[in-house]
Parts: C-alpha cells; structure tokens; sequence
C-alpha cells in the first residue's frame, strides 16, 4: 500500500495501523517521492493526502488511475469538491476516524466486501 501524508505524527499512527493489519506500507512525505515509489512498484492500494505540503496530490491520483491502483483522498474540513476525473473517489476527511479508514482500504484492496447499496 502506498501512503502518502507529510505529518509524521500522522503518518506513523497510520504506518502502524496497516501494518498491524497485514499491510506492507511504502510512506512518502513529499508528492515527488510518492511519485517515484509508483513507478517502482506495484500497488494495491493507495491512501493519499489531498495536501501534501504545499502541492496537491492529483497529479499522483491521475497516475494511479492510469495504472488502475485504487485509492482514497484524505483530508481536512475544508475540501469541498474533488476536481474531476476524481470526484467519485472516496474521500475521508480529517480528523480521520481510524477504523472508517481502513474499513475504506481494505474495500478498495479486496479485503473486505463493499458496503450494500
């Protein structure tokens, strides 16, 4: 699973969390890492942070969409609308709720079954 969030605070309570839940996690902080860890590997599942310092993290969405990685945007209270082709991405917002996060990854990543209609 690729994560990407730039709080390290954060960033090492999520890290534990999929890790203790079987994941392996692959963390970057900064969007141009998160960049390099997908074209070097082969994901499941991505948790991303819709802003990753100063840089929004569409530009990563729209590869991982191009490689048919699912994913899901987290975010604060302040995000209104997701830009297309990414509006109908799931989207967490901040403060997340820990056990809604990853029940949402673990859907995306075969884990779990979908929620019924």
């Amino acid at each position: 699973m690729l994560l990407v969030e730039d709080d390290v605070a954060f960033g090492e309570i999520l890290e534990a969390l999929f890790l203790d839940h079987g994941y392996e996690v692959h963390w970057a902080r900064t969007l141009g890492h998160a960049i390099q860890l997908s074209h070097a590997n082969a994901f499941a599942a991505a948790l991303l942070d819709v802003h990753v310092g100063s840089e929004l993290v569409f530009e990563l969405a729209d590869r991982l969409k191009t490689c048919a990685v699912p994913y899901v945007f987290m975010s604060g209270p302040f995000i209104e609308l997701l830009p297309r082709p990414h509006d109908t991405v799931p989207l967490v917002r901040k403060p997340l709720r820990l056990k809604e996060l990853l029940s949402a990854v673990e859907r995306l990543s075969g884990r779990l079954p979908s929620p019924a209609p």
